[in-house]
């Protein structure tokens, strides 16, 4: 490969010459793998998990339970809350509805599942 460098050469050096022939270049390939995933974007599947407590129990029972369909207002009397305010503390802390958030999380828990070659007709047993 022209103009490639192998990643190991970068950071080791070649095995003909131990010293790293350019450290200039070394530190910026470091400096570059340090903050390249600070620039990713958020991928399309990324479900976020919010840190406020009630918010993140639901999540994590939706989880658990992805066949769980207790809707928003149940939800929200478990928690002691209006519907309106969970709605908005829901979306707050996460983005995304409760709907869609239950959505994506099902959507991930199925593409794990296909992953390994298990057939989509047991996902929900």
């Amino acid at each position: 490969m022209r103009g490639a460098v192998p990643m190991h050469t970068l950071f080791c050096g070649s095995r003909r010459d131990s010293k790293v022939a350019n450290p200039q270049l070394r530190g910026q390939s470091m400096q570059f793998l340090l903050n390249e995933p600070r620039e990713l974007p958020v991928l399309p599947f990324h479900l976020p998990w919010p840190q406020e407590p009630r918010p993140a129990q639901v999540c994590q029972r939706l989880s658990e339970h992805p066949d769980d369909a207790t809707c928003a207002s149940e939800w929200a009397a478990a928690l002691a809350m209006n519907t309106k305010t969970f709605h908005r503390q829901f979306h707050r802390y996460t983005g995304l509805t409760l709907g869609h958030w239950r959505q994506l999380d099902r959507l991930l828990l199925s593409l794990e599942r296909l992953a390994p070659g298990v057939p989509p007709s047991s996902f929900y047993r």
